[in-house]
């Protein structure tokens, strides 16, 4: 589940790449929304939490097409293909606890949770071990290698 910025909007100059400053300047942007205590300079995993739930629900939100308050297969799957429609309908059928064929939000949210969990990003970004990821531990880290900023970029 990918809650953070989209190619689009990483890629200031439209060339339909991510350069090193793009890359950047937008990890640098994320870390200001995560860092809610700006005055200490570092992000906390409560912080990281409180971010990724905000996140969570406004992807449920953007994903709620009808605003029914539930999310349909065709609203959880969107325009997912091949096997990224697989594995969604895999997901949604999983998330959806009561088997009633629609994603409450808490269902999404439980869903999403797992698969953004802030705990294992965490970790890694926390190089020196002390607790906190600064700006610069946060901003230092490439994309994972399925990330979508990475699209037109070496592996």
């Amino acid at each position: 589940l990918f809650l953070g910025p989209t190619l689009e909007a990483v890629d200031t100059d439209g060339d339909g790449t991510i350069s090193p400053a793009e890359r950047q300047a937008a990890r640098a942007s994320e870390f200001k929304a995560i860092d809610i205590n700006p005055t200490d300079g570092y992000a906390s995993l409560a912080e990281l939490q409180t971010w990724t739930d905000g996140k969570i629900a406004a992807r449920f939100t953007a994903l709620d097409a009808d605003a029914s308050g539930g999310l349909s297969t065709a609203e959880f799957a969107g325009a997912a293909t091949d096997r990224q429609a697989v594995t969604a309908n895999n997901l949604f059928k999983l998330a959806d606890t009561d088997q009633n064929g629609v994603l409450s939000q808490a269902e999404f949210t439980a869903m999403a949770h797992l698969a953004a969990n802030p705990i294992f990003p965490f970790a890694f970004m926390d190089a020196n071990g002390d607790g906190q990821v600064s700006k610069a531990e946060f901003t230092a880290l490439p994309p994972r290698p399925n990330h979508p900023w990475r699209a037109g970029q070496p592996g």
